[in-house]
């Protein structure tokens, strides 16, 4: 899934699309390519994540595990969630603990990571997101209201994956993504419409990479846009997010952004969508929305002292 931002206009230069690695010229390649390919996993149905610790800590995003608030109920300690047990949705921020007697409801069984021996994914923490209760008393999560107000500034889950073996993983940047820097996504697109890149059906590792923009206002190509979308795309413009001239289709949801380090500077989440019908789904090209892993670590921190220290532990 990609958060629909709807058309807006592609600052894209020509030669940025979708790749194989090896297709990247040397000079439009990161630092540390290998690591940064390993560290990326596809995430089922359609959704990438990123390896952030080697004993599986994996980030992705909120709206990629909708599906593992339908096991939940009021019953279990849900930390500092504000929800209560009526039809009403509230929000909430989900934290969870390892230690915790009923681990087994927290176990998102509809994801699963093939191929690197990755499972039993537990959700430990997210974003503030929306949830009510339903006649069952089962948690459900509110995807109109995360639309509408948290897909902006929150759309982060942390998950926690068995594995036998160390993973490979990508550590934090040393520093904010900044205007004119070049940034990568690398993920699994279920699609793209690049003349010059890859059609893909979403279990292929591609490569796309943009400019960071200096906001929108900064950039005549916007002001064309009608009103309607240029004030939907404001509301990605804070300073929590990343914007970009990075290629981003639905599969690259939760997908990591590195830098040319080869270092974390956030999520992917959203890219603009030119027909939402998805038949027809087509997206515009040089558009992508990130979530600085800057604004990630200080939300685990301040709901969760200590989690993302731990969960953050790749050293190399």
């Amino acid at each position: 899934m990609t958060v629909a931002i709807t058309c807006f206009c592609s600052l894209a230069t020509a030669d940025e699309g979708f790749y194989n690695w090896t297709e990247l010229k040397p000079e439009n390649t990161p630092a540390n390519a290998d690591r940064l390919a390993r560290a990326s996993i596809f995430i089922t149905p359609h959704c990438s994540g990123v390896v952030i610790s080697p004993d599986g800590y994996v980030l992705t995003a909120l709206h990629c595990v909708e599906s593992c608030f339908s096991k939940l109920d009021g019953t279990l300690d849900q930390g500092l969630a504000a929800v209560e047990q009526d039809d009403e949705p509230r929000p909430f921020y989900y934290i969870f603990s390892v230690q915790n007697q009923r681990p087994e409801k927290v176990v998102c069984s509809k994801l699963s990571s093939p191929g690197l021996g990755l499972s039993n994914p537990r959700l430990v923490a997210t974003g503030r997101g929306y949830a009510y209760f339903d006649d069952s008393k089962a948690m459900q999560f509110s995807q109109s209201l995360f639309d509408r107000f948290v897909s902006t500034q929150d759309d982060f889950a942390l998950l926690k994956f068995e594995t036998e073996l160390p993973l490979t993983c990508v550590k934090p940047a040393s520093r904010p993504a900044s205007t004119g820097d070049r940034i990568w996504a690398i993920g699994y697109p279920r699609a793209t419409t690049r003349s010059n890149g890859h059609g893909s059906d979403g279990k292929s590792q591609l490569v796309s990479y943009g400019t960071v923009y200096d906001g929108l206002e900064h950039n005549t190509a916007y002001r064309s846009l009608p009103p309607a979308v240029y004030a939907r795309l404001r509301e990605f413009n804070g300073t929590q997010n990343i914007i970009s001239g990075m290629d981003i289709f639905i599969g690259n949801s939760g997908s990591m952004a590195a830098n040319e380090s080869g270092e974390l500077v956030g999520i992917n989440v959203a890219g603009a969508v030119l027909e939402l019908d998805e038949a027809r789904r087509r997206y515009f090209d040089g558009s992508a929305v990130t979530l600085r892993i800057e604004h990630i670590q200080s939300e685990l921190q301040r709901v969760a002292p200590g989690l993302g220290k731990e969960a953050f532990g790749c050293r190399e």
